[in-house]
C-alpha cells in the first residue's frame, strides 16, 4: 500500500470532509449582535455583501447554470458586492477598516470588469482591531470551483493571542527541542510567518458553504494577493472553541469510552500553542537539508504533502511539550488527531499524516490513545524517532519509505474500525450568523 491515495475530484456540493458527514448546528451570532456591536453604523453592509456573495457560491454548484449564465450573474453580484462594502467604508468611522474596505472594493470592480484579479496586496490583522477580507480564498484542493470568492470579517481576540505569543516568545526553547529531535542544529527555512487569533463575526460567499477551516494562510491560500510584511495566519478562535466542544472532544470521549473533564479553555489554548508550534515546524531543518523530491513511486506530491504534514504534526507535539501544560496538551493533540481520523483521507493530506501518526504509535506501543498518565513521556520518546524519519525522506533523499507506509496502513485500518464512531458523533460544524 502506498502512502498517497488516489484522489478523487469533489463530486458533490457543498464539499465536505466525509461523504456522510455527521455535523453539529452552531449559530455562531445570533441576530448578529457581535456584528452589531463593532459596526453599529455599518454592519447592514457586511450583511449584504455576504448575501451576494453567498448567491455567488449557489451559482456554483454543479449543473446549476451554463459557464455563460453564470459570468454574467457572477458579474453582477460582484458589482454589487463592491457596491456594499463602498457604502461600508463611507460610513464607517473606524478608519482603518475603512481603508481596508475601500482597497477590497476596487479589487473586486476590476474583477467583475475583466473577469481576473488584479495584484492586490492583503493587510495582516492588527491587535484590538476589525479585519475585512474580500476576495479569491482557497479550502481545500480537491475542492473544484470556479471562484472561490469569501469574505471574512472578524475582531481580535487578545486571550488566546498569549497561548499563539508563548510560543514564539520561546524560541529558544523551542530550537532546543528541535535541535535535540533532529540531531543537529535547526535551521528555519524561511522567515517565521505570523499568527492572529480572531474572533469570526461574519463569512459569506464559498466559506459559507461545505467543509469549513478554522484557520487561513496568507498569501498561501489568497492566490495573486500578496502580504505587506511577513506571510501570516489568522485563527477562528470562535470557530475552533466550538468545534473542540461540540466534536473534537465528544469523538475523543467516545473512543477513550470515558469523559474529558479538562475546562474548554485549557484545552483552546493548549491547541493553539500545538497548532502555533505545527504552523513553525513546517520551517525547521538540518542545515544540511536540500529542497523536496520525490523518493518512490508511492510519494507523488499528495504524499509528500502527507509527510510534511505528520512532520509539523510530530514536531510541534515535541515543541508544545516543552512550553505548557502536558495534560491539556494530550487531550488537545488526540482530541483533534481522531477527527482527522474522520476525515476523507483521498482529499485531506492531514488526515493521511494522522494514520500515519497513529499507526507509528501503535506499531510500537500497541496503543495510540492516552489511556494513562504516561502518554505524552511515551509519545514524545516515539515520535523523536519518527520526525528524522520525515525529515531525511522529505529533504534528504531517504528511499526506503517502507516503515511509513506500514505505519499509514495501520493507522487506516484503525480509522476503518471507529467508523460507527465517525456515524454517531458530529466530526464537523455547520455554522450560521445572525
Amino acid at each position: 500500500m502506498a502512502i498517497t491515495t488516489q484522489s478523487q475530484k469533489a463530486a458533490t456540493w457543498p464539499f465536505w470532509h466525509r461523504a456522510e458527514p455527521v455535523a453539529a448546528t452552531v449559530r455562531i451570532d445570533p441576530d448578529y449582535q457581535m456584528l452589531r456591536e463593532e459596526f453599529p453604523d455599518t454592519w447592514q453592509h457586511l450583511v449584504r455583501a455576504k448575501l451576494c456573495l453567498d448567491c455567488v457560491a449557489t451559482l456554483d454548484r454543479p449543473n446549476v447554470v451554463t459557464d455563460r449564465e453564470y459570468d454574467a450573474q457572477a458579474r453582477r453580484l460582484f458589482r454589487e458586492t463592491a457596491g456594499n462594502l463602498a457604502a461600508f467604508a463611507d460610513g464607517e468611522s473606524d478608519g482603518e477598516v475603512a481603508e481596508q474596505a475601500r482597497q477590497l472594493v476596487d479589487t473586486l470592480v476590476r474583477f467583475a470588469e475583466t473577469g481576473e484579479w488584479p495584484p492586490f496586496v492583503v493587510r495582516p490583522p492588527r491587535r484590538s482591531a476589525r479585519w475585512l477580507y474580500c476576495g479569491p480564498l482557497g479550502t481545500w484542493a480537491e475542492n473544484e470551483v470556479r471562484n472561490p470568492v469569501s469574505l471574512l470579517v472578524t475582531v481580535h481576540d487578545p486571550v488566546p493571542q498569549r497561548a499563539v505569543d508563548h510560543v514564539t516568545d520561546e524560541r529558544e526553547k523551542v530550537v532546543a527541542e528541535v535541535a535535540l529531535t533532529l540531531g543537529a542544529v535547526a535551521d528555519d527555512e524561511a522567515p517565521i510567518p505570523a499568527m492572529y487569533t480572531s474572533t469570526l463575526l461574519l463569512a459569506g460567499g464559498h466559506s459559507a458553504f461545505g467543509h469549513k477551516n478554522f484557520a487561513h494562510f496568507f498569501p498561501l491560500e489568497s492566490p495573486g494577493g500578496k502580504v505587506e510584511a511577513e506571510d501570516f495566519t489568522v485563527v477562528f478562535t470562535n470557530i475552533h472553541r466550538e468545534r473542540l466542544r461540540r466534536c473534537s472532544l465528544p469523538l475523543l470521549e467516545d473512543v477513550l469510552e470515558a469523559p474529558v473533564t479538562h475546562d474548554i479553555e485549557e484545552v483552546l489554548a493548549a491547541s493553539l500553542r500545538w497548532f502555533r508550534a505545527h504552523d513553525l515546524g513546517h520551517f525547521w531543518r538540518r542545515t544540511s537539508g536540500s529542497v523536496r523530491t520525490e523518493p518512490s513511486t508511492e510519494l507523488d506530491a499528495f504524499g509528500l504533502m502527507a509527510l510534511e504534514e505528520a512532520y509539523a504534526d510530530s514536531l510541534g507535539l515535541l515543541c508544545a511539550a516543552e512550553l505548557g501544560d502536558q495534560p491539556a496538551l494530550v487531550v488537545a493533540f488526540c482530541a483533534e488527531l481522531v477527527r482527522y481520523l474522520s476525515r476523507d483521507q483521498a482529499s485531506f493530506a492531514d488526515s493521511v499524516a494522522a494514520a500515519l501518526e497513529v499507526g507509528w504509535l501503535m506499531s510500537r506501543t500497541g496503543e495510540w490513545r492516552p489511556l494513562d498518565s504516561q502518554w505524552c513521556k511515551n509519545a514524545v520518546y516515539h515520535l523523536r524517532e519518527l520526525v528524522p524519519v520525515l525529515h531525511d525522506v522529505l529533504w534528504a533523499g531517504l528511499t526506503d519509505t517502507e516503515e511509513l507506509v506500514s505505519a499509514v496502513a495501520v493507522g487506516r485500518a484503525d480509522a476503518l474500525g471507529r467508523d460507527r464512531t465517525f456515524r454517531r458523533v458530529p466530526t464537523d460544524l455547520v455554522y450560521t450568523f445572525g
